[in-house]
């Protein structure tokens, strides 16, 4: 569970995630971070736009439904 690995070190305020160029790919992780950590749909929509307003609004549907289902599946 690579998940549980990664959030002894997450800071949930504000989290560090970079996947080159840093916008889709990295939304989609970082959301489904914050999903599996049990963070609301709207909290975490609200986490990544704090963290980078582009890859907030570039993060595309089928990514969050990834990033839900992922973060579901790993509980």
């Amino acid at each position: 569970k690579i998940f549980e690995e990664i959030k002894k070190y997450f800071v949930i305020t504000v989290g560090f995630c970079a996947l080159l160029p840093g916008i889709h790919r990295t939304g989609m992780i970082v959301y489904a971070l914050l999903r599996y950590l049990q963070i609301s749909k709207e909290e975490a929509l609200q986490k990544l736009k704090l963290m980078r307003d582009i890859t907030f609004q570039e993060v595309k549907e089928s990514r969050l439904i990834w990033g839900d289902k992922f973060g579901n599946e790993v509980i």
